[in-house]
């Protein structure tokens, strides 16, 4: 106060002491949205912070070297052991575990003595069965370590023996928390650890393609990573290894829970947008009250200056108490949820007080208010004295090009200030142009209701007729309440489309199991073995190898720019197969060239078209891969546009013919019989054949389901948050017209009208603000959904059966009763007493 004049002060405290309900309305809609960007980056800054503390304990060492297909070789371990002061090794492999009737997959992890170079692996037991275990105990069967789920779903205890990839497994322990756990956290089979010593010597050739080899490695004090790995590759230029850092563990974690506090971040923000449309309008309402006021303070000599600077003090008051509420109950709620996200992360979260992320929220919701702030107050403190002596609405003049600047200036910041990157922001500002043009919208439908109020009856048109006078006034509400309804219907169409998509992917097109790693010699023995279980199944088989894209038409993978959505490709090995006395080229055609050229005796390549275009690739470019650890290239005669959503068996790279001749590889196979022959399939196969992984399209379908179920829902909750976060500015924008309606609601008493009539004329209004709030936000919802489900997931899209609209008649509902009780504590209110006090 202190920066305030004395004349400031004065009229500073006599507006506090008058009408402040809109203010307290706009500061809890802004405390909600505080809060919710305060929790999101305090949660984001926490996992940063906690990631970084134990990404060595999760990637497993210093640096991870994987190979994929092959082991390590003498050499390879004898450097590695030379130029490492410890070093763990590990394989890794997908597999069937078998209980009598039951099945399931598993992450089967075979480990050595110096396992786990970083953290503690965590059992039930106190001390480690598997370090005083013999090799193999007296019924032939190996120790395991296992994890709780394993348990629960094929129905074991602690003592019980199950078969996997060929041998019989006890469970002595129960494995409470694994230290470095699969990259892929949600998408991971339950962990079954054995020790390597013993197991490799018994351990069948197991998954082929989905086996890897792993050297973790602890540095020695004086070596730098960078250096370190520049060392590796100069001693092994050949090996087609992959090398990771620590700080580069679980990179599929880090861009999930980036994307996710993107996202949220968004929320908050359409929240905060919300919470500005609620100030900006609880600051008209309470200006248009004051223009009497304003009118007098300017007739006594009062200038425009002190009218801003009194009246932005009244309403950032309000915004300053709402913003620091929200930011301190956003931080203190960081620690309720730490334990839940300790528990769903492979992240020990330990929550401090997230004073950065807190003054960040602070700052934005700040710059939020007084972006919409700004202009009802420039506005207001033009307005002329002489209206004192004449109507008491504002007739002020257009703005000046200088609070054009202002206005400009401050939604510059405010964008800037956004803690999100570039593209998060161009999305904010699409909210709010979506918000305008819902804007927009309410006010020209809400002036098209008065010709339409011209051909209803009494009290119907009455109803009418106040939308169409005091369109300006419920825009606010409107806006918000429509941008929560369309972000709630465009989650809840888009999650009808993936689970529609999926289940008729399943039901028509996908095969019911895939087989990894099918030796060539066991190809017709595998085909007999599941026709005689599935008479009608159907088995396609492919071969298949792994390789690592090194080149491009002369330019290395690693200098190649590849958007997001498809830089996995040169990002490590792929799958590679050929064709063999036929051109099958999975659900894919041909777009541009020859499959393949008689008149070209090199080794031909077929790429995916797609990943072409985006990698600047041409016809007549070599392709130079990295396979097994040689060096081998072709010619690209042709690209394919591939069905991906098929699910059948699908490559980026394909070649005319094996490549070297001699290098060993496996067959690929999908298998197309009945659901209800999966089990006996896949037991069958799984005693016969243990180094052949099945793979069920339909458990890994439900994995997805799950996760999409999962995200849908963390989704619909924050579509929810932002309906709720509007509601008060609902309410704001119905308290604004509280005045104008008990006015006409007196003069239609004192004219004779009923109480059902003017219970039907409130009906009315409320009616149609709904309609008037809904259409767009149907409008905006299902667009918003079809863009998202087209242009960014490529699929199909449909209008779901009745979600939409049954969100359409929630809020119908939920605004009606809003209006209804508006109605209600209108009609309580005497006439005479209202006269009375104007």
């Amino acid at each position: 106060m202190a920066i305030l004049t004395s004349a400031e002060r004065f009229i500073f405290r006599c507006e506090l002491r008058g009408e402040k309900r809109l203010f307290v309305l706009a500061a809890l809609t802004t405390a909600l949205a505080a809060a919710a960007l305060a929790l999101v980056l305090a949660i984001s800054d926490t996992f940063e912070k906690s990631f970084n503390a134990s990404s060595k304990t999760l990637l497993g060492g210093d640096m991870s070297v994987r190979l994929s297909q092959r082991a390590f070789n003498a050499d390879e371990l004898r450097w590695l052991n030379d130029n490492s002061a410890n070093m763990s090794q590990m394989r890794v492999a997908s597999a069937l575990a078998i209980a009598g009737d039951k099945t399931q997959m598993v992450r089967i992890k075979t480990v050595d003595d110096a396992y786990p170079l970083y953290g503690d692996l965590v059992l039930q037991e106190d001390n480690n069965p598997l370090l005083s275990a013999d090799y193999i105990d007296a019924e032939g069967a190996f120790p395991a370590l296992v994890a709780q789920e394993l348990l629960k779903l094929l129905h074991l205890r602690h003592g019980d023996i199950f078969e996997a990839v060929g041998l019989t497994l006890r469970i002595v322990g129960i494995v409470e928390q694994e230290p470095d756990p699969d990259s892929r956290v949600w998408m991971a089979s339950p962990l079954v650890l054995l020790k390597a010593r013993g197991v490799d010597e018994t351990l069948s050739d197991t998954a082929g393609l989905l086996e890897n080899h792993f050297a973790r490695v602890k540095l020695k004090a004086s070596d730098d990573e960078t250096a370190w790995e520049a060392r590796l590759t100069e001693a092994f230029p050949e090996a087609g290894w992959r090398v990771r850092r620590a700080e580069e563990a679980m990179p599929s974690l880090r861009r999930f829970v980036a994307r996710m506090r993107d996202f949220l971040s968004l929320m908050s923000l359409a929240a905060m947008l919300i919470a500005g449309i609620g100030v900006g309008g609880a600051a008209s309402a309470f200006l248009r009250a004051r223009t009497r006021a304003i009118a007098v303070i300017k007739m006594l000599g009062g200038s425009a200056a002190l009218v801003r600077w009194v009246y932005l003090g009244v309403v950032f008051l309000f915004v300053i108490s709402g913003a620091l509420a929200g930011t301190l109950i956003g931080g203190g709620l960081l620690f309720a949820a730490s334990p839940y996200l300790s528990a769903s992360l492979p992240v020990a979260f330990t929550p401090e007080w997230p004073w950065s992320a807190m003054a960040r929220a602070f700052f934005v919701a700040l710059m939020m208010g007084a972006a919409f702030v700004a202009a009802p107050v420039l506005r207001f403190s033009r307005v002329n004295p002489l209206s004192l002596f004449g109507a008491t609405e504002d007739n002020s003049p257009p703005p000046p090009k200088r609070d054009w600047l202002t206005i400009g200036t401050i939604w510059t910041i405010t964008i800037l200030a956004i803690p999100l990157g570039w593209r998060e922001k161009i999305a904010a500002a699409g909210i709010l142009a979506a918000a305008a043009i819902i804007y927009g919208l309410s006010v020209a439908i809400a002036g098209a209701s008065e010709p339409l109020a011209r051909r209803c009856p009494p009290p119907f048109s009455w109803g009418l007729l106040a939308i169409a006078r005091n369109r300006r006034q419920t825009a606010a509400g409107i806006v918000s309440f429509s941008i929560g309804m369309a972000l709630l219907i465009g989650i809840l169409n888009i999650e009808s489309n993936f689970a529609a998509r999926i289940d008729d992917t399943l039901r028509r097109e996908a095969p019911t199991l895939y087989f990894i790693g099918i030796r060539e010699e066991q190809e017709q023995a595998l085909r007999e073995a599941i026709t005689d279980i599935s008479p009608t199944a159907r088995l396609r088989t492919i071969p298949f190898l792994r390789g690592r894209i090194v080149s491009i038409g002369g330019r290395a993978a690693d200098t190649i720019e590849a958007p997001d959505n498809l830089r996995w490709i040169l990002r490590g090995d792929r799958g590679l197969t050929w064709t063999i006395g036929g051109d099958y080229i999975g659900a894919s055609q041909v777009s541009a060239g020859k499959l393949w050229n008689e008149n070209i005796d090199a080794p031909q390549i077929s790429f995916d078209a797609e990943a072409g275009e985006a990698f600047g690739m041409e016809l007549g470019d070599t392709l130079e891969l990295n396979i097994l650890g040689r060096r081998w290239s072709g010619i690209v005669t042709s690209f394919r546009d591939i069905d991906w959503q098929s699910f059948d068996i699908n490559f980026v790279i394909m070649m005319n013919q094996r490549p070297f001749g001699n290098a060993p590889y496996s067959l690929m196979g999908a298998a197309f019989l009945p659901p209800a022959d999966e089990t006996l399939v896949k037991l069958a196969l799984a005693k016969q054949f243990p180094n052949v992984t099945p793979l069920s399209t339909g458990t890994a379908f439900e994995l997805i389901k799950r996760l999409l179920r999962s995200i849908s829902f963390l989704l619909q909750l924050s579509a929810l948050f932002l309906l709720v976060s509007g509601i008060p500015v609902v309410v704001a924008a119905l308290m604004d017209g509280q005045r104008r309606r008990a006015d006409e609601a007196t003069t239609l008493r004192l004219l004779g009208a009923s109480t059902k009539t003017l219970a039907l004329k409130g009906f009315t209004e409320f009616a149609a603000m709904a309609g008037v709030a809904l259409l767009p936000a149907l409008i905006f919802g299902l667009l918003a959904s079809k863009l998202i489900v087209e242009f960014i997931f490529e699929l199909k899209w449909q209008l779901s059966g009745g979600n939409p609209f049954i969100v359409v008649a929630a809020g119908i509902i939920l605004f009606l009763i809003a209006g209804c009780l508006s109605v209600i504590h209108r009609m309580k209110q005497s006439p005479l007493a209202l006269m009375r006090n104007d």
